[in-house]
């Protein structure tokens, strides 16, 4: 029995000295940034600074005689100091956000600001719409100014205060309505004869919505929002109307067709997440240091004065955002697949001793980084539901490109049902290339949503008159 806790107790002697060996090799030769962490870095800072015209969004409804971009400065008064405090991998407190009473009287005066008429502010589209429901809705008149500034930001592109995910936002729902109101009017110009002015209202709209669509995440997803509200406008018009001439048809089949640019723009507003990750990973270990205050017991702060210490022997930053860059680089991939219609493989994380299967944690003392490298693993976000929306607002696109060459061609009857089941490529299910399915009893199109949309609603089929 002594031999045997002898060698047990040497086997464990060794292992240890083993893994402390290891570690200790890493700390002396630390983890170098990728070239894929490079590249990302280089990307994300060409993006600019500045955005006047997020602050020219947040001032929206600055009573009237106020300056919008005066008043959104006021409303995010440390937005530029936050940025450059992020972006130079330092700590920055939170900033006062748009709801803040307190900021929202002094920004504003004490005036009150203007506002929606409540038509148009509660107004939300569907599928389910009818051609009325659009009339209705283009029949109110906002107020001038409100229009005057809309256009404004509509015409200046980006919309964020800041270019990495901390930075705050303005309120984008107050622009977001007045876009779908003048859609409403284009429809409303379309249904009284004044089509050249119709195509051109939903052309600008669909051009505003792709020059902010690049910006992150977020701004992609307003995009998406936008270009379904403007399909269903378009194709709800096109479907009233008995026929299309060339001309006509040709221009809302360049408006339906703006979504084709999403994908892609999806892809590149993804830089706005990997900042935001890179900025959280290399900035842990400072953050347990700046987490005390001045209240705090000097039990308290000596505890989180080693923090620091004790995570650089288990936990490496430049590693951390190493690993995480490598999943990151296929998850963006993903992205971009699934926004095409494409199935998109799932990305699992690195692991160490991958053969041993099961067994593979038994490697883990011997990884580099192996807290870092843990919290890489840990609950990976899954991104590709942002694709999948994407991916379905390019079925509607697709659903009204084949509303608009249907009455180009004026079919109906058997010719319509026909055509439908041949219908050529663009206007067929982004997904499966599959024809939609078709009721010509009720003269119903129907197209399968994957993902859950604010605009087309849950999961599931919705339909639109044809």
């Amino acid at each position: 029995m002594d031999k045997l806790a002898f060698a047990l107790g040497a086997v464990a002697l060794g292992l240890l000295i083993s893994v402390l060996s290891v570690q200790a090799f890493y700390w002396v030769f630390p983890a170098q940034p990728s070239a894929e962490v490079l590249r990302l870095q280089k990307e994300a800072g060409q993006r600019p600074l500045q955005f006047d015209n997020g602050r020219r969004l947040a001032g929206l409804l600055a009573p009237q005689g106020e300056d919008p971009l005066d008043v959104g400065r006021c409303l995010f008064p440390d937005a530029e100091e936050r940025e450059r405090a992020a972006l130079a991998g330092d700590l920055a407190e939170y900033s006062p956000r748009e709801e803040d009473p307190l900021l929202q009287e002094k920004c504003l005066k004490g005036q009150p600001p203007l506002a929606l008429p409540a038509t148009v502010a509660d107004a939300k589209a569907a599928p389910s719409w009818a051609l009325e429901d659009w009339l209705k809705l283009g029949r109110e008149t906002p107020d001038p100014t409100l229009l005057v500034r809309a256009q404004t930001v509509w015409n200046g592109g980006d919309r964020r205060l800041g270019t990495v995910f901390f930075s705050p936002a303005a309120d984008q729902r107050p622009l977001s309505m007045l876009d779908q109101w003048r859609m409403a009017v284009a429809v409303l110009k379309w249904h009284n004869g004044s089509r050249g002015e119709a195509l051109e209202i939903w052309s600008a709209s669909g051009q505003d919505a792709m020059r902010s669509a690049e910006g992150d995440l977020i701004a992609s997803m307003v995009s998406t929002t936008t270009l379904s509200r403007l399909l269903l406008s378009l194709q709800t018009a096109v479907w009233s109307s008995a026929t299309l001439d060339a001309t006509e048809a040709n221009q809302a089949m360049q408006i339906a067709s703006a979504a084709e640019g999403l994908p892609q723009a999806v892809h590149r507003s993804m830089i706005g997440e990997w900042q935001m990750v890179e900025t959280t990973y290399r900035t842990l270990a400072s953050s347990a240091a700046h987490s005390e205050t001045s209240g705090e017991s000097t039990q308290r702060t000596r505890e989180m004065g080693w923090t620091p210490v004790f995570k650089s022997l288990v936990y490496e930053p430049v590693d951390t955002v190493n690993r995480f860059t490598e999943k990151f680089e296929a998850d963006r991939s993903a992205v971009l697949a699934a926004a095409n219609g494409q199935a998109a493989q799932a990305v699992e994380p690195d692991k160490p001793c991958d053969w041993m299967g099961a067994w593979w944690h038994v490697c883990r003392p011997y990884e580099r980084n192996p807290f870092g490298r843990y919290l890489v693993r840990s609950e990976p976000p899954d991104y590709t539901f942002y694709g999948t929306r994407i991916a379905d607002l390019r079925n509607l696109a697709a659903a009204t490109r084949l509303t608009i060459e249907v009455r180009r061609q004026g079919l109906t009857g058997e010719a319509l049902t026909r055509f439908i089941a041949s219908a050529p490529e663009g206007m067929r299910d982004v997904f499966t290339q599959q024809a939609f399915a078709y009721n010509p009893q009720t003269r119903k199109l129907y197209i399968v949503l994957r993902e859950k949309s604010h605009v087309l609603g849950a999961p599931g089929t919705y339909e639109l008159s044809l």
